[in-house]
C-alpha cells in the first residue's frame, strides 16, 4: 500500500468537510422533524390524559389517566420515538466525520513534517 500523498489528504480532508457541511445540514432538519414531533405528542398527551379525566364516570388516579393517555397517543409517540432515533443518527454520523477529519488532519500535520523535516 502507498502512503498517501499531501495532496491526497489535502483532497480527502475537503470530500469529508463538505459531507459534515452536508450533515450539520441535515441534522438541523431532522432536529426541526423531532421538535415538531415532540411538541404534537405533548399537547397529544396531555389533551388526551385531560379526556380520560373528563369522560371518566368515576374518578380515577392520574396514572390512570397517563396509562389511558399513553394508549391513546401510541402513534404520536411513535413519530416522536421515530424522530428522535433519525436525530441520534444524524448526530452520529456528525461525531464520526468530525473524527475522520481530526485523524486527516494529523495525517497530514505529520506528512508536512516527514516533507519539511
Amino acid at each position: 500500500m502507498n502512503p498517501l500523498s499531501q495532496v491526497d489528504i489535502e483532497s480527502e480532508l475537503q470530500r469529508i468537510s463538505n459531507l459534515l457541511e452536508n450533515q450539520i445540514t441535515e441534522h438541523a432538519k431532522r432536529l426541526r422533524v423531532y421538535a415538531e414531533a415532540d411538541r404534537t405528542f405533548d399537547i397529544a398527551f396531555a389533551k388526551a390524559r385531560r379526556e380520560a379525566k373528563h369522560v371518566a364516570t368515576e374518578k380515577i388516579t392520574q396514572g390512570d389517566a397517563d396509562d389511558l393517555a399513553t394508549i391513546a397517543t401510541e402513534e404520536e409517540r411513535r413519530v416522536r420515538d421515530d424522530a428522535e432515533a433519525a436525530l441520534d443518527a444524524a448526530k452520529e454520523a456528525g461525531r464520526n466525520y468530525r473524527e475522520i477529519l481530526s485523524g486527516l488532519r494529523t495525517l497530514a500535520a505529520n506528512q508536512r513534517a516527514l516533507v519539511s523535516g
